[in-house]
């Protein structure tokens, strides 16, 4: 089983490679995840069949770092996003889990595409917005 507890919505899928179908997302409808190796898996993110999202992430061989890379390509009006970087293991998956199983949090950003760092905040009383241009709000 893959779980993100922190992506918005939160998802649970089997990682079996399969499309499994996503409720409540605004920029994908279904979401594969595939066990590469005993390091590594590969995510692929779909809006109406249509790839949107690959990315794979691989833990070191000490265990407490890994590597991710990503393509985000869910604005259709705008260049896709590409990026890559790391992050530190918070805390260790159950015994005899996946390297990835545990908790993470991204340390750095090695590279990533400018129009993936554009975000422009409005605030109208009450309300705040964001927006970037590629779409995303």
């Amino acid at each position: 089983m893959y779980h993100c507890k922190t992506c918005v919505p939160p998802i649970e899928v089997k990682a079996d490679g399969q499309d499994h179908k996503l409720t409540g997302h605004p920029y994908y409808s279904t979401v594969s995840v595939t066990v590469v190796d005993d390091r590594t898996i590969q995510e692929m993110d779909k809006k109406d069949g249509k790839t949107v999202i690959p990315s794979k992430t691989t833990v070191a061989p000490d265990g407490n770092t890994a590597t991710f890379e990503f393509t985000d390509a869910s604005a259709t009006n705008a260049d896709p996003v590409n990026g890559n970087g790391e992050s530190a293991r918070v805390d260790k998956g159950p015994a005899g889990s996946h390297a990835l199983s545990g908790s993470w949090r991204t340390t750095k950003m090695r590279s990533i595409s400018d129009n993936g760092l554009l975000f422009t905040y409005k605030v109208d009383g009450q309300t705040m917005t964001m927006t970037t241009p590629t779409g995303q709000s």
